[in-house]
């Protein structure tokens, strides 16, 4: 028995071969009685339980759904690009979604999950959106818009996302409110 921790994947497709990679790993690795921590951003994009995410990620949840049926205890922490995922993950056994921070009791030992993403308490652009995208109305328009529109538009914004140089964040200042953080 054993506990493994993930997070930060950003899978884009199924049937990729990070994808499919990672569904092998599952089916391999994974046994009854482990403890699988999924930290969040396990998908570059999964919002919702809508059928344009469950199809491009069959492969991968397909794997999760046989470990969890197998016996093996899975936490997901919803991350900043996989949010509103419980329903997708309803019919899951042993399957226990998170939409925030966590802590949990195995085998003797605390475990404390973050995705890190609330970590900098100046960054006001990303609260206002984690807030904005959080909240009931917007679980209400993700009932009501297309899926396929959300991943043209989650698509986009993840793009332009990966193009942006985090390590310049804030600049010195931000580092230094960071780093203060950690002492």
């Amino acid at each position: 028995m054993k506990a493994i921790f993930l997070s930060d994947l950003h899978l884009r497709q199924g049937e990729d071969e990070a994808s499919l990679r990672f569904a092998k790993f599952l089916r391999r690795e994974i046994a009854a009685g482990d403890l699988l921590l999924l930290g969040g951003d396990i998908f570059d994009l999964f919002i919702g339980d809508k059928k344009v995410f469950r199809a491009k990620h069959a492969a991968v949840l397909s794997a999760l759904r046989d470990c969890a049926k197998a016996g093996c205890e899975i936490h997901y922490l919803e991350g900043n690009h996989d949010f509103h995922v419980k329903r997708a993950f309803a019919e899951f056994p042993n399957f226990k979604v998170h939409a925030d921070d966590f802590a949990l009791d195995w085998r003797g030992h605390r475990i404390y999950l973050s995705h890190g993403d609330m970590i900098d308490p100046e960054d006001r652009g990303y609260r206002f959106l984690r807030a904005a995208t959080r909240n009931y109305f917007f679980r209400v328009f993700l009932r009501l818009f297309p899926g396929r529109g959300i991943d043209a538009i989650g698509g986009a914004s993840s793009k332009k996302s990966r193009r942006y140089n985090h390590t310049d964040a804030g600049g010195q200042a931000g580092r230094e409110r960071l780093r203060a953080l950690y002492v």
